[in-house]
């Protein structure tokens, strides 16, 4: 089960553009020839409050374990949020379609896709204490595909607890 934060995918901005048409206040100027447009600009002002509403403080920068679906085939990638803010992790993408949200494990990840595939991101704040040189061992094992479930939870910590206390969603603990 995935709990949805925020996301773009097709079946969202068309729910939307359903309820804009459906609405009986109505909105200024919104027609068939233009819902769509107005759905995703609407779509887009959530994506700022979800933003606000995870302002949150996580005490320490949020890595990024990426897998990129790339036209030359899968790639393994890290990156760090320094900011350590999980409001940060909804930066600017390069996919068409993106959802991020809080998987069963209580994780945060996010799914985008794009004209040569789908990446998958893994968002993860480090523990206390991890020193840089572990940091960059850890990396290393990712990008060479070799980092298990158990490195990752070992130096890592999940910050989609932070999220559901927000949302009050259940995670497993």
């Amino acid at each position: 089960m995935e709990n949805v934060i925020w996301s773009n995918e097709y079946d969202v901005i068309e729910s939307l553009e359903k309820e804009i048409l459906e609405d009986p206040d109505g909105f200024y100027g919104v027609n068939e020839e233009n819902v769509w447009a107005v759905a995703c600009e609407q779509n887009d002002e959530f994506l700022e409050d979800e933003k606000a509403n995870l302002n949150i403080d996580v005490g320490n920068d949020i890595v990024i374990f990426a897998i990129l679906g790339l036209w030359y085939g899968k790639r393994y990638a890290s990156n760090d949020i320094r900011s350590g803010n999980i409001a940060d992790c909804f930066g600017n993408t390069s996919c068409d379609y993106v959802k991020w949200y809080v998987d069963e494990l209580g994780d945060m990840r996010c799914t985008g896709t794009h004209h040569d595939g789908t990446n998958r991101y893994l968002y993860r704040a480090w523990k206390d204490g991890v020193s840089e040189s572990t940091k960059t061992m850890l990396r290393i094992k990712w990008g060479e595909k070799r980092a298990t479930r158990k490195d990752i939870t070992r130096y890592t910590k999940r910050i989609g607890d932070s999220i559901a206390n927000v949302y009050g969603w259940k995670v497993r603990k």
